[in-house]
């Protein structure tokens, strides 16, 4: 069973060396396509040359689209007939690729999606906006603790580090599917393939390491996609997210929270608490106030959170549900709460 290795890069010079080499080094790995998304800072240089040396290395540029297209455009290339999507701050252990390829081998079933475990080191010291990895950290963390419990892998899907047969992929709309996700294609993309049929495994085993880096000023902006994310997503996928479970997200909140929340609907409301906040979360931060400055920054990604989804009603809309354009026939062997 041939298995390719995807990749999307941008802006990543530095670590391309560093988190291509055990992917090479593996047997497993068929090919390594590599898609730079049409940042100019000599990375297509660097692989081209590199692919000199080793033929299994197949280095795409293409103008700058973002990462998704760039991923679907290095699925589309790649001839494995099992794709392991990887991300370029993802830092594989030795032998990750062949993990992946002893599961889809021994299965042999085109339904089976692969997730590896690709923890965030938690930083050695904190600081001002280190917080953002210690969040990262915890949510990562309880969504593998819950798959271990039982919870459907597919419904939570957390990308870069999941393999999955190519065909399949496509056939469910490739990476992206029909619209551009602000965020969380991950998690949209495994409700697709959910819903075609397809089911998920998590094995802790298939270890990396996530080389996780974001500022303050783009967890802010991230929180804000993330809300124009879930409105999508939440009525792209109406057949399977109903209305008692999204209220239900709002509900299990604190009523505090879920009361200031709906006060910041109103924008003058929104504009000055969430000044406020960002002033508090910035001079805890030099304070090394380190909880107070992670509970303000978490109560304003609530807050921008739920302003993002706002936005996502007034960009999409009533976007056109997704339906499942295939079946995968179910088997015996697959484990039932999957």
């Amino acid at each position: 069973m041939g298995i390719s290795v995807v990749m999307a890069t941008y802006n990543r010079r530095d670590l391309l060396d560093r988190v291509l080499r055990p992917l090479l080094d593996d047997p497993a790995t068929d090919e390594l396509v590599v898609v730079v998304d049409g940042y100019d800072d000599g990375s297509i240089e660097y692989l081209r040359e590199l692919a000199q040396s080793e033929p299994r290395l197949r280095p795409i540029w293409i103008e700058n689209s973002g990462a998704v297209k760039a991923q679907q455009t290095g699925v589309e290339a790649a001839t494995g007939e099992v794709v392991l999507v990887i991300d370029d701050d993802v830092l594989a252990d030795p032998g990750l690729v062949s993990g992946h390829a002893r599961h889809h081998e021994q299965a042999d079933d085109p339904g089976l999606v692969v997730v590896g475990y690709m923890p965030t080191p938690k930083p050695e010291k904190r600081g001002p906006g280190s917080f953002t990895s210690f969040l990262y950290h915890d949510v990562y963390e309880y969504r593998c603790a819950s798959w271990e419990e039982g919870a459907p892998v597919l419904r939570g899907l957390w990308g870069g580090n999941v393999s999955l047969n190519r065909e399949a992929l496509l056939a469910a709309d490739g990476i992206g599917g029909r619209y551009v996700l602000p965020y969380h294609y991950d998690w949209e993309l495994g409700l697709r393939l959910q819903r075609c049929g397809l089911y998920g495994r998590f094995d802790r085993a298939l270890s990396a390491t996530h080389l996780h880096s974001r500022s303050y000023e783009a967890f802010r902006r991230e929180c804000r996609a993330q809300g124009r994310a879930f409105w999508l997503i939440d009525h792209m996928h109406r057949a399977v997210i109903t209305e008692d479970q999204i209220q239900k997200r709002f509900d299990d909140r604190r009523p505090l929270l879920r009361w200031f929340l709906v006060a910041t609907d109103r924008p003058r409301i929104y504009k000055v608490g969430t000044t406020v906040i960002d002033a508090a979360v910035r001079a805890a931060g030099k304070l090394n106030l380190t909880v107070t400055e992670r509970r303000l920054a978490s109560l304003l990604g609530h807050v921008e959170r739920r302003r993002g989804e706002y936005e996502g009603s007034v960009v999409y809309g009533h976007p056109v549900r997704w339906e499942p354009p295939f079946t995968v026939p179910a088997r015996g062997d697959r484990a039932p709460s999957v």
